[in-house]
């Protein structure tokens, strides 16, 4: 009779413990398997101890699907002081999930509340920078913390997806700094999911109003002055990225949200990757 769980988080919890399980028995296991089958075997084992466990919580420290990002050490659990958006993939795929994507709002503004870490406790990794193919983080690169680790104000914060999830919603902003990863002091590539995908939003027609309402909707105060300008105007052109604009906005500033302001959709967009907006809240 196969084993069902109706508790998600209590099934991520089995499965860290049966891994966990698997790897302390690389000292104690005999196999009686073929020789080039106990390899294989002990190879898998071996691979399940050295593999650090990862998790995401709510702010109540619960396992979830989106939050704060925390990495088992020695000691326990550390958080990660920035990361790439392939290193979201890796990290929600060892919890289970097809893929992942770095919030773009600071932990200490995610879903309303802060989920940082607590002051004085452990921070695992620095920039932490995936490819996307591994299999676990202990095979992406990272930097020891340091101090502008400490007051935990750069704790990453992941979403964790599967197919068809569909959990961003229309509409649903970000920014990236040149290397691709979520902006930390608040100026990047602005860019919005739209039918499905992320794509920079066009500095053409764009207005201080369309950068004040941005900024709001990604939980920040508001928009520098002036706070905003065409990609190619940028001193690093890292910040362009090689993606054309699908979206132009023409706000008011009186609007709740982008999508609310005028502006050009999809395939009605004729902008260059170098007319990408950037915005400094």
């Amino acid at each position: 009779m196969p084993f069902v769980c109706g508790d998600p988080q209590l099934f991520i919890s089995l499965l860290g413990r049966a891994a966990d399980w698997l790897g302390s028995l690389q000292h104690h296991v005999h196999l009686e398997a073929p020789p080039h089958e106990s390899l294989k075997l002990a190879s898998s084992f071996l691979h399940n101890a050295a593999e650090p466990t990862v998790r995401v919580v709510d702010g109540s420290g619960a396992l979830a699907s989106h939050g704060l990002v925390q990495v088992q050490t020695d000691t326990g659990y550390g958080t990660v002081c920035g990361m790439n958006h392939s290193a979201a993939d890796v990290v929600c795929r060892q919890m289970g999930f097809d893929h992942g994507v770095v919030s773009s709002t600071p932990c200490a503004q995610h879903a309303g509340s802060s989920v940082c870490g607590a002051a004085g406790s452990e921070v695992a990794m620095k920039d932490l920078q995936c490819s996307g193919h591994e299999l676990g983080t202990s095979e992406c690169q990272w930097a020891r913390p340091d101090s502008s680790c400490a007051d935990h104000t750069k704790d990453s914060v992941v979403y964790c997806l599967n197919e068809g999830d569909g959990q961003f919603k229309e509409g649903t902003l970000r920014l990236l700094d040149k290397y691709g990863a979520p902006s930390i002091d608040g100026k990047g590539r602005l860019e919005v999911f739209l039918e499905g995908k992320w794509a920079p939003v066009s500095s053409n027609e764009f207005t201080a109003g369309s950068a004040f309402v941005a900024c709001k909707q990604m939980g920040f105060e508001g928009a520098m002055v002036p706070g905003f300008h065409a990609c190619h105007d940028e001193h690093d052109a890292g910040l362009c990225g090689d993606v054309a604009p699908h979206s132009v906005a023409s706000c008011s500033g009186t609007e709740n949200n982008l999508l609310s302001c005028p502006g050009e959709r999809g395939d009605n967009v004729f902008s260059a990757p170098n007319e990408s907006l950037i915005v400094k809240c």
